[in-house]
């Protein structure tokens, strides 16, 4: 009986394997997304190793571009010319804007948020000091004249958001830029880079650029690098999603693709999201580390992610970046 029971048993589990490696032979998933995303001790390599435990024959290869801003410029090239195909499946860390200018164009489907950051000006105290700073929005141009760095719109996801706040929500008038006369880098790092090498004294980045510096770096950078705070102005967020490309563009369907962003939405990666990509999660139930949540900088609104933000449609970037470009 012993013999007979375990001839089955073999039967069985070998008829299994066959199946699960026929299955999953077929279903490597091809992901595009930004450089930072991957690498030795990434998001993304935890998200790998999260797939393969639930799936072992299941694999994840995240296709890159260099920085977030040119997810939507590959997309848009490889798109753009009719009955064109893609062997990418999915598209990680496109902003709204861009995802709602690709939904437009029926390149990808609706997506889901899945990280978030409030963006903020963040200044040196050495550099900047207390009788020198703006207390009132009014007051930014002229006294930041000549110290603040910020990012080329054309060339990063930060610096769209700049142009946005500035021209589409009317935060600045022109004069007032003019006055103001920021120094555009062409990237986020590299102006970060910058402003912590002492260029300038101030930067458009992300809110959770403090939160970094409160989890890693000592007393002495803490105390140096603040956030920049008014009560007449609130400042736009980046909210990043996950999206599908529409099935008509596909050279090679996926069928894992809706466990795959399940994943991404489960806890224990976005768990993961505030100390590998230093940008906030989606899902409420996240424990938050202590070193943000004792930041001076930290508000229990961060929680929540805000709704989904006005249209901002293609034609009203370019006259923005139009108007940006003359200045």
């Amino acid at each position: 009986m012993k013999n007979v029971f375990k001839k089955f048993l073999l039967q069985v589990l070998a008829h299994s394997f066959f199946f699960v490696t026929l299955k999953g032979s077929a279903n490597e998933l091809r992901i595009l997304t930004y450089d930072s995303m991957v690498g030795s001790g990434s998001l993304g390599e935890a998200i790998e190793a999260e797939f393969k435990k639930q799936c072992m024959t299941c694999t994840v290869k995240f296709l890159t571009t260099k920085d977030l801003w040119s997810l939507f410029q590959k997309i848009k090239k490889d798109l753009s010319k009719e009955n064109s195909k893609v062997d990418y499946h999915g598209v990680l860390g496109i902003s709204e804007a861009e995802l709602n200018w690709a939904k437009d164009k029926g390149w990808l489907e609706n997506g889901r948020a899945f990280e978030w950051s409030p963006f903020a000006i963040l200044y040196d105290s050495k550099k900047i000091t207390e009788k020198d700073l703006p207390k009132k929005w009014d007051e930014f141009p002229k006294k930041l004249k000549g110290k603040f760095l910020a990012q080329d719109p054309r060339l990063s996801q930060v610096g769209l958001g700049w142009l946005e706040f500035v021209f589409e929500k009317n935060q600045l008038s022109v004069d007032s830029v003019k006055t103001l006369r920021p120094r555009y880098f062409p990237s986020w790092s590299s102006s970060y880079e910058s402003f912590l090498k002492g260029i300038g004294g101030a930067i458009w980045t992300y809110r959770t650029s403090a939160f970094y510096h409160e989890c890693n770096d000592g007393p002495e950078i803490n105390q140096k690098i603040k956030v920049m705070q008014f009560d007449d102005v609130s400042f736009p967020a980046q909210i990043n999603y996950f999206s599908q490309i529409n099935e008509k563009w596909l050279s090679n369907p996926a069928t894992n693709l809706t466990a795959f962003e399940d994943l991404l939405m489960g806890q224990k990666i976005q768990n993961l999201i505030l100390t590998k990509n230093w940008m906030l999660p989606v899902n409420p139930s996240v424990e938050w580390p202590d070193c943000v949540t004792r930041s001076k900088w930290f508000s229990p609104d961060l929680k929540k992610i805000p709704e989904a933000q006005k249209r901002w449609d293609e034609q009203a970037f370019k006259k923005a970046l139009d108007i940006w470009s003359a200045l």
